[in-house]
């Protein structure tokens, strides 16, 4: 009889053992909507986005490449091409909008990265530039006006993320341009200035990788 009950104390003290490394394991995997996953590396991301444009509405799209370093920090690089909607020019008979785009390095803190629902804050620092772009409607011509305005740009945001799958990640956020003219402009743009892009952009963000 004392032989069978060391044997299921032992039994029993083994399987606490096993129960409790089991859940010490799965606090530290990355928990999705299909299971648990695992980070090892770097993701790929297409953005698209609305924002405000010399006080008309802008379409976005973008494109990111991050390397992640113990799951909950990523650098990499990250590019933004925008254009806003046209507005009819009496005096050339045009219609005409803004267009551009900028990108740079990229720093991206993310919190709680193993949790299903997840936030990160990415900032770009870099800098880019923007034409005017006109549309003749009665020849169906487009051209860039031959003249651009450039800028460095600081764009702080922040990210709701959703682990979707260990391969896939849904973000949706936004940030703030902050533009900042440097002089170096090719001729100038009439009636146009970094400013003009400065404000808020909301995003979805398709992210692929290992994460």
């Amino acid at each position: 009889m004392k032989k069978v009950i060391i044997t299921l104390l032992t039994l029993l003290f083994i399987n606490i053992i096993n129960i409790h490394a089991q859940q010490d394991n799965s606090q530290n995997e990355m928990r999705t909507l299909t299971g648990p996953g695992r980070a090892i590396g770097g993701y790929g991301a297409f953005t698209t986005g609305y924002s405000v444009i010399d006080n008309r509405d802008a379409f976005e799209f973008g494109f990111r490449g991050m390397w992640l370093t113990n799951h909950s920090v990523g650098f990499g690089i990250g590019t933004t091409m925008f254009a806003n909607e046209p507005a009819y020019n009496s005096a050339s008979g045009t219609d005409q909008f803004l267009t551009g785009a900028y990108g740079g390095f990229i720093i991206e803190p993310i919190f709680a990265p193993m949790l299903p629902l997840h936030v990160s804050f990415p900032v770009l620092i870099g800098g880019g530039g923007m034409s005017r772009f006109e549309t003749d409607w009665d020849t169906f011509d487009n051209f860039v006006i031959p003249s651009m305005e450039y800028f460095l740009l600081i764009e702080p945001g922040a990210e709701a993320e959703l682990n979707v799958t260990r391969f896939f990640r849904i973000g949706l956020g936004a940030s703030y341009r902050l533009p900042f003219d440097f002089g170096a402009t090719g001729g100038g743009l009439e009636g146009v200035s970094p400013s003009d892009i400065r404000g808020f952009s909301y995003h979805l963000a398709l992210k692929f990788g290992k994460f």
